[in-house]
């Protein structure tokens, strides 16, 4: 196909081109080009994936939404969201979930649209995946990317080590231990939906849990897993995750600071920090077993 044109760049219409400006320098980089800068306009750039922008002084004001606007492709959602709100910004709305993404509407210091995405299918430049298929957690990004990272390379161990496993091998025992792959698996399930699901929004709890006499049996999902295929064990679980992913999520424009929606009998309530950490600890834990049961199997170690 024979273009007509290249794209250059994107021009904001504005009140005041060195506020405008500066703004988008501290969120997207650049420089400004001081051969091309007036009383009128300012050009800022390079900007990947943009080229230039340019800052155009006009009189009228803004007076509708625009009809475009720029997606910004974050690896941190919510380190995003509160940079650009230091620098002025403000967000429209909570996070929205989509197929593929989730995305934070913003508006700029003169109140021009602007989306910051998280893609779900983002390996970030500096994510490993290591040679038994697990994320390696980032180095040196933000917090909850950090602890996001974390917890979903501890979710992949728990993978890992159940990983080809039929309904004898997660159910082996060792030495004097009830403890199962199997019952690991419905366990870490049950635990994500408690605290991300029961505890963050404090709704009731979801099948195969509502149903359960807990008072009969304190143990039941580790003492029921025998009796679930492999399929529907690592279903269950895989499910869970999902939930689980999307659930923080939604509300991470509030920050890993806001406090879960159900609180303990002494009316204190975990904030999303501790939940994502306190997570982290209990499948690191779990995992440790696991690593036994799994070299009582077949012998595979590893960590």
């Amino acid at each position: 196909m024979n273009v007509v044109a290249r794209p250059l760049g994107v021009v904001f219409d504005c009140h005041d081109p060195d506020a405008l400006s500066a703004f988008w320098q501290s969120l997207l980089g650049g420089e400004v080009d001081p051969r091309t800068k007036t009383a009128t306009w300012i050009g800022l750039g390079p900007i990947e994936g943009y080229g230039w922008l340019g800052f155009q002084k006009v009189p009228e004001g803004k007076s509708a939404k625009n009809r475009v606007h720029l997606d910004l492709d974050v690896d941190d959602l919510e380190n995003a969201v509160s940079r650009a709100r230091k620098l002025g910004a403000k967000s429209v709305g909570g996070v929205v979930e989509e197929q593929t993404n989730w995305f934070q509407v913003m508006v700029d210091i003169e109140d021009n649209e602007f989306c910051f995405i998280l893609r779900k299918n983002r390996q970030p430049a500096d994510r490993v995946i290591d040679d038994v298929g697990r994320p390696e957690p980032p180095i040196g990004a933000g917090e909850v990317e950090t602890l996001l990272g974390y917890l979903d390379y501890q979710r992949s161990t728990l993978e890992w080590k159940t990983r080809g496993l039929d309904s004898s091998g997660l159910d082996r025992r060792i030495a004097s231990s009830s403890m199962t792959l199997g019952g690991i698996m419905k366990h870490m399930a049950w635990v994500e939906d408690h605290w991300f699901s029961y505890f963050l929004f404090n709704v009731d709890r979801s099948e195969p849990w509502k149903s359960v006499d807990w008072s009969a049996d304190q143990n039941w999902e580790w003492n029921s897993a025998s009796s679930d295929s492999p399929d529907d064990l690592r279903a269950l679980w895989i499910l869970a995750c999902e939930r689980s992913r999307a659930n923080v999520h939604s509300v991470l424009s509030s920050g890993l600071g806001q406090r879960a929606r159900r609180t303990w009998p002494n009316g204190e309530s975990p904030s999303l920090r501790w939940i994502v950490v306190h997570m982290i600890e209990e499948y690191a834990r779990h995992n440790g077993h696991a690593d036994l049961l799994r070299e009582a199997i077949d012998g595979e170690t590893g960590e």
